[in-house]
């Protein structure tokens, strides 16, 4: 995760600490600030961090998906697997039950109008194979002429979404979900891609404005004392 944020924020530079050893970079959370994209990135543990207290990194991963306006699930794997689909369900149950109300009041009080249904971030499923075709590659294979011009992008979504349909559990909290493939072969991976399409996501205001950073200092207060209690 660190070395993507890098390459895709800070031209590779090592702003969130990397490693190679059997001990990971990041422990807990690390934030930096990108003066180009005018963006707060935020670099976490992740779910296959080393920490023992297995609750406090869930905790932690579901503070700063609430905190987000773009979120990225970043999985090199030759298929997205079901661990991925349960986490995010999972994870918006909680936000739609214990953080949504609490969050909108804090928009509400800088004069933020905005349905629930929006308040939750963009999720950024960014899925890299080696040697597996990507979901926007499988789709091309069976996409009919007027389907291919409405935009893979689409096709590749409403897969994802008939995915999380046959767990059971669609996660109503996030705003929009973008699945982004590429296939990188025996190759080091290419960024290009992904950075010019999370740009785009984050410069997007079709589905609201970016939070400013006293509304992200004030939701992040509101976090803890939800959570601590």
């Amino acid at each position: 995760k660190s070395h993507t944020l890098n390459n895709l924020f800070f031209g590779g530079h090592e702003v969130f600490a990397t490693s190679s050893s059997q001990k990971p970079g990041t422990v807990g959370m690390w934030i930096a600030f990108d003066p180009i994209s005018n963006t707060l990135v935020i670099d976490t543990e992740g779910l296959l961090g080393v920490s023992g207290n297995l609750n406090r990194r869930t905790r932690l991963l579901l503070k700063i998906l609430a905190l987000s306006d773009v979120a990225m699930y970043r999985t090199r794997a030759e298929r997205l697997h079901n661990d991925m689909f349960g986490f995010l369900s999972d994870a918006s149950n909680v936000y739609c039950q214990h953080f949504a109300d609490d969050l909108k009041n804090v928009l509400e009080k800088h004069s933020i109008d905005v349905p629930i249904s929006k308040l939750g971030p963009k999720v950024i499923i960014f899925h890299e194979t080696q040697f597996t075709e990507t979901l926007h590659s499988n789709l091309d294979q069976v996409m009919t002429d007027d389907e291919k011009e409405s935009g893979v992008e689409g096709a590749a979504e409403a897969e994802i979404t008939a995915r999380f349909a046959a767990l059971g559990d669609y996660p109503k909290a996030f705003s929009k979900i973008r699945y982004l493939g590429i296939k990188s072969g025996n190759k080091p991976t290419d960024f290009a891609y992904i950075r010019e399409e999370t740009i785009a996501e984050l410069n997007s205001h079709h589905i609201r404005n970016k939070k400013s950073l006293n509304v992200i200092m004030e939701s992040l207060q509101v976090l803890n004392s939800k959570i601590s209690n």
